[in-house]
């Protein structure tokens, strides 16, 4: 028999995740597919949709800049995920983050969240780094939680340029020694910390070349990370989307890939970084500390511009850097996007049974 998973929100135009997620579903007779807040009420759990898949939580109150707006929305998708699993249906939540970055109406969204841990049939986390995480604002130790974890972008992103023809590309010389930072632009990024940093790694290590890539999202003062990004020699950037085609110039013209969040849960960067081969930068927090230890890894303290200056040259001073790469590329070859959505899917049902 079929089982109906119906997702909100749909990021998957600018997000491939969900599609990733979702992408072995008919391997198990889950048939999926988008819906918005609007769609919640008409859903039947005896007609198949008996499964609700709550990821992002930023459409219900972060939208509203009226907190009485915020709250309204609040209340009203309370109420019609109560009535939906009064009729038969289950819920499930995806924890991306502890709280959505940069947000607004903070008490609104901590209730939120509360709410969710304590209705939800299955709550899903995708690192161990989770659970310590969230204490503090909403405990899942009476959920029932399932652990499966972002995968690599293997065979989703196009990769088929040189090394040399990515830089010649992105105007850098064969012999730079080039950090690339690519994603969504937003504050927790630490993008100028990072411009801070490469300047003072310069003076020891002049071929170093910074490459930023991604749209600014909410929050960012646009200015002042362009005055950040001015200071720091021969930067090449691009603040703007950058489409799926053209991501491969980004990271195969680099050598590393700087994660320097000011705060982290999750990061898509990473499997991106594994993807392609690159050495990793990154704190020492959630994702990046589940993984401490791995070769491809260098970690620093949060928040640490002289850990973060330290760490970049550490990584680009590494003789076993083709190593690390090698490393990073086998961790995203053993966990591809069909690995994610299996493991996914086969813990979900065997909750939800």
């Amino acid at each position: 028999m079929t089982v109906g998973l119906r997702y909100l929100p749909d990021y998957s135009a600018s997000n491939p995740y969900q599609s990733m997620l979702y992408s072995r579903a008919s391997d198990f007779d889950v048939d999926v597919s988008a819906i918005t807040l609007d769609d919640l009420d008409a859903l039947d759990p005896a007609t198949g949709a008996s499964i609700v898949h709550l990821h992002w939580t930023n459409p219900i109150v972060q939208r509203f800049a009226d907190p009485s707006r915020a709250r309204d929305s609040m209340r009203r998708t309370l109420d019609t995920l109560r009535r939906y699993r009064e009729r038969g249906g289950r819920l499930v939540w995806t924890v991306h983050n502890v709280l959505p970055h940069d947000h607004s109406n903070h008490v609104l969204e901590l209730e939120l969240c509360q709410h969710l841990a304590h209705e939800a049939d299955v709550v899903h986390v995708l690192s161990p780094s989770t659970m310590r995480a969230v204490e503090p604002y909403y405990p899942l130790l009476d959920a029932t939680v399932i652990t499966e974890g972002h995968a690599s972008f293997l065979g989703h992103y196009p990769d088929t340029v040189t090394r040399e023809h990515a830089r010649t590309h992105l105007g850098l010389e064969p012999d730079d020694e080039v950090i690339v930072s690519v994603g969504g632009v937003r504050p927790y990024r630490g993008l100028e910390r990072l411009a801070a940093a490469v300047t003072q790694l310069q003076r020891t290590r002049p071929r170093a070349r910074l490459a930023v890539a991604g749209r600014p999202g909410r929050g960012t003062d646009v200015g002042a990370l362009e005055r950040a990004l001015d200071a720091v020699p021969r930067t090449v950037r691009r603040l703007d989307f950058v489409p799926d085609d053209e991501l491969q110039n980004w990271m195969r013209a680099a050598d590393v890939a700087a994660m320097p969040y000011e705060r982290i849960l999750n990061s898509s960067s990473l499997p991106l970084a594994q993807t392609f081969g690159l050495p990793v930068i990154a704190p020492d927090l959630g994702v990046f500390h589940d993984h401490r230890g791995a070769p491809y890894l260098h970690l620093y303290p949060a928040r640490s511009t002289e850990g973060l200056v330290a760490a970049l040259d550490a990584a680009l001073r590494a003789e076993d850097r083709a190593v690390r790469a090698a490393a990073a590329r086998q961790a995203a070859e053993e966990y591809p996007p069909e690995a994610m959505s299996r493991g996914f899917f086969q813990q979900l049902l065997g909750a939800l049974s």
